[in-house]
């Protein structure tokens, strides 16, 4: 069990470097009205029992659904008291969401599942024979998943948002800006990168208004985030209507974000194998976001790599300027190295914390922000949640 922590939110932005960059941005960050910074206590880690070594993915449901792993996004329902997972996994098993039970004491966190739900559609497209689903949010009745496209399936290159009920049945599509979709054939590179596309989704509370961002940058907006620089992510904000009445069609309001470099370079040299990016994404309010960034370095093919995971705060203006999406800003609210002491000695080097959700209240009545590693079904990575109060 790990001890209480307290962690103090930094005042100060750390704004990625995108000096050269081509961008349609303007040239600056866009301030909002300063709000005190956040507060974070850690709460505990859980690390469910490892699932079985191999499977044929063959089975069914029965037989794999303690298989569990692969978890890149959480959505907790809180008249339900149930914590919702997705996993992007879908060439080991059908694509499936997972629903757990959570247990929060003062210094404790238990994380039981409950049932697997695969996803499901009216009428056979396609689209689940490999969809790599990556992010998840909703209201209770329905649940949004951000999908990632692939450069080896030319039907799928596309990043979209899906709209499904509660037990994995699809029931509709969201459309996505122009600006990331694949350009025609002889047109300037345009759209997400391959296996680089919508990562994070959030939707703010009472459902008025949905969130998605890149992993990377897009084509369009220079670089991907290496050693030296970072990256501007695009962020859209899709208007839902009051309360979250049925999907508008208008185009969303678009935003970037700056993400960090990668670091820390090995001394010795290494690979960025997963230069800095995000993967996901919490609304607070109807303004502000969490934004969790990860970066992952290789030092040898040889030896394990270290990920680097810090937790930012943004405050979004309230109406979505005209023009070219405008630059945020951002301050650092917990940095992960900061705790990292207190795990045991298999997660000394963290791990791929790909999802993120508010949680249950507290044993003293405060919100709850809940993580989760996504172990990609290896033997060297785990399935580790997090839970953290907000304060």
């Amino acid at each position: 069990m790990l001890l209480a922590l307290s962690l103090l939110a930094c005042g100060a932005p750390r704004a990625a470097d995108a000096e050269g960059a081509h961008s349609r941005a303007s040239k600056g960050p866009v301030s909002a009205e300063p709000l005190p910074p956040l507060r974070l206590e850690l709460i505990d880690d859980f690390n469910p029992p490892r699932p079985p070594a191999e499977r044929t993915g063959a089975e069914p449901a029965a037989a794999w659904d303690a298989a569990l792993g692969g978890l890149s996004g959480l959505h907790y329902v809180e008249r339900e008291q149930r914590l919702y997972a997705v996993s992007d996994d879908a060439r080991r098993y059908p694509p499936r969401l997972y629903t757990f039970r959570v247990e929060l004491g003062r210094q404790s966190l238990r994380v039981l599942p409950e049932r697997v739900l695969p996803l499901r559609e009216a009428a056979p497209s396609g689209l689940l024979e490999a969809i790599d689903a990556e992010a998840l949010t909703g209201d209770g009745e329905r649940l949004f998943l951000g999908i990632e496209g692939h450069e080896d399936r030319p039907e799928q290159l596309q990043s979209r948002v899906l709209e499904l009920r509660p037990d994995g049945m699809l029931t509709g599509e969201l459309p996505v800006p122009e600006d990331f979709l694949p350009a025609p054939a002889g047109q300037p590179p345009r759209g997400t990168r391959p296996n680089r596309g919508i990562e994070g989704l959030a939707l703010s509370p009472g459902g008025r208004f949905l969130w998605a961002i890149s992993e990377s940058s897009l084509e369009q907006d220079g670089p991907e985030a290496d050693f030296e620089h970072g990256a501007r992510l695009r962020v859209c904000r899709w208007d839902l209507g009051a309360g979250g009445t049925p999907l508008q069609r208008a185009a969303p309001a678009q935003y970037l974000y700056p993400a960090d470099p990668a670091a820390p370079r090995p001394p010795a040299g290494g690979q960025c194998l997963s230069c800095s990016g995000v993967s996901e994404l919490v609304a607070l309010d109807e303004q502000r976001l969490l934004v969790l960034e990860r970066s992952y370095v290789e030092p040898r093919p040889d030896e394990r790599g270290r990920n680097v995971l810090r937790i930012f705060e943004v405050t979004v203006p309230p109406a979505a300027a005209a023009g070219p999406p405008v630059l945020l800003s951002k301050r650092l609210v917990l940095d992960l190295d900061w705790v990292v002491s207190r795990f045991d000695a298999g997660l000394q080097l963290l791990d791929n914390f790909e999802g993120m959700t508010l949680g249950p209240r507290s044993a003293s009545g405060a919100q709850t922000l809940l993580l989760v590693s996504d172990d990609n079904f290896s033997r060297r990575q785990r399935t580790v949640f997090l839970a953290f109060e907000l304060r």
